[in-house]
């Protein structure tokens, strides 16, 4: 029974050394056990004592540094009443030292302010009284004096005004006489109409891609009007710099009794009365800009981007099975690599036992090492 006991409590299994609580337990002799656990006890004893001794000095040690956070808070207090009542003593000797003057600003700044402020709001009542009453006779003699020079203006400047406005600048003579022989107006009939529309007439030749592009008409985001691409230059798009409000010209001196004849709308660059439509009456010229969003070039670049996305998409989903492929014939490999090496394990074992079986060993003998723990 004793020999019993002793083999069966000569080993035991345990988590406890290595630490891997359940995932795989680690045989010891009990005498090994017994040492190693004896060792980690005194260990674990041992830090508890150092932390418990660090943890008492670090307290004793913040609560001195607290005593002397609280002195020096107390000192710093005392010093900084001290200094307040050193700048007063100073402050009231160096004002015992000034004149009447200089004291009286520093003690009396906002009354002698708001005396001088009194004042001044009474010399500016009275100089705006003065300017009002100049003003309203400039007012009246430039009002009667504007009034005679009106009556003196020429009505060929009016029509001339009208006229700018009003005049065509393109040419639909050839147009309007292929109509005109097209309707049977004209005495031709269609003898007519056919020369005037092979006049009109161009060769049918297919233009290229950039022809179509140069002969394509762009609207112009300045001035409003339609233009080729080949023919824009700097001098195409007149505009103003200036304001176009009431103003004097750029002769006059200003505030004057003439102001009042020759003040009205104008541009304040260049001194134009005529407002003009875009500013086509412009004394500056630059190019013509075309819209910031062309709906051509965007329906064009909407449809180039949408085939991009399918085919992009296309090659994605083709990667995609590739990929898919070659993840399937990679682990295909590795699991013929197991079991290639688990067969060949077994085979080994095989010669092994069928090596052992040739010694005919006693059952004695085989049952000895069954109790023989695994190195």
């Amino acid at each position: 029974t004793r020999d019993r006991v002793h083999r069966d409590t000569r080993f035991m299994d345990t988590t406890a050394i290595a630490g891997t609580s359940g995932f795989y337990f680690q045989r010891l002799t009990s005498l090994r056990l017994h040492a190693l656990l004896s060792r980690i006890y005194f260990q674990k004893l041992l830090l508890t004592i150092t932390n418990r001794a660090e943890l008492l000095a670090t307290e004793r040690r913040l609560l001195e540094v607290a005593q002397s956070t609280q002195h020096a808070s107390r000192s710093l207090k005392q010093k900084r009443a001290g200094l307040k009542e050193l700048w007063s003593d100073l402050r009231r000797s160096e004002w015992l030292r000034l004149k009447k003057s200089d004291l009286g600003k520093r003690i009396f700044p906002t009354w002698q302010r708001s005396m001088i402020s009194a004042a001044f709001r009474g010399w500016v009542q009275f100089w705006m009284w003065n300017q009002g009453v100049r003003s309203a006779f400039e007012l009246d003699f430039a009002t009667l004096k504007h009034s005679l020079d009106m009556k003196r203006l020429k009505t060929e400047v009016r029509e001339n005004v009208e006229r700018k406005a009003n005049t065509v600048t393109e040419d639909y003579s050839l147009k309007t006489a292929a109509q005109k022989a097209l309707s049977g107006k004209n005495a031709g009939g269609g003898m007519d109409a056919a020369l005037a529309f092979s006049k009109l007439r161009k060769p049918l030749v297919k233009r290229s891609l950039h022809q179509r592009h140069a002969a394509r008409p762009v609207k112009c985001r300045h001035c409003a009007l339609f233009f080729l691409e080949a023919q824009n230059h700097s001098m195409a798009c007149p505009f103003h710099p200036g304001e176009y409000l009431d103003a004097c010209p750029a002769s006059c001196p200003g505030l004057t009794p003439k102001c009042s004849a020759h003040r009205a709308k104008r541009w304040t660059c260049c001194d134009v009365r005529d407002l003009g439509k875009f500013g086509s009456s412009g004394c500056r010229q630059r190019f013509h800009m075309p819209v910031e969003v062309d709906p051509a070039y965007a329906e064009a670049v909407a449809e180039k981007d949408a085939f991009f996305v399918g085919a992009l998409a296309e090659a994605d989903a083709k990667l995609d099975t590739l990929r898919r492929d070659d993840v399937k014939d990679v682990a295909r490999k590795v699991k013929l690599t197991q079991l290639n090496g688990i067969s060949a394990a077994v085979t080994r074992e095989r010669v092994i036992s069928k090596r052992a079986e040739q010694y005919k060993f006693s059952q004695e003998v085989l049952d000895s090492f069954k109790d023989v723990p695994p190195k």
